[in-house]
């Protein structure tokens, strides 16, 4: 009967190891699943600034090459 207790105290020992092994794991996996959010959302937020900074030099240009030929056909 105590050999059966203690086998049963080892497994029961197993299982709690086991469990926080487990819970660790799935923090770890939190973590690194929070970090990999907050880089996808930094990479959006850098991909929106880098196409708005493009569409304003893309603008700017437009505006600067209707001025220069504004003022070119103002000359003739």
């Amino acid at each position: 009967m105590e050999q059966e207790l203690e086998g049963a105290r080892r497994l029961h020992e197993q299982s709690e190891e086991s469990r926080a092994s487990l819970a660790h794991q799935v923090e770890e996996m939190r973590v690194e699943l929070l970090r990999l959010r907050k880089e996808k959302s930094d990479l959006q937020l850098q991909t929106c600034q880098t196409r708005g900074d493009h569409a304003f030099r893309e603008e700017g240009r437009a505006a600067g090459t209707e001025r220069r030929e504004g003022r070119e056909s103002s000359r003739y």
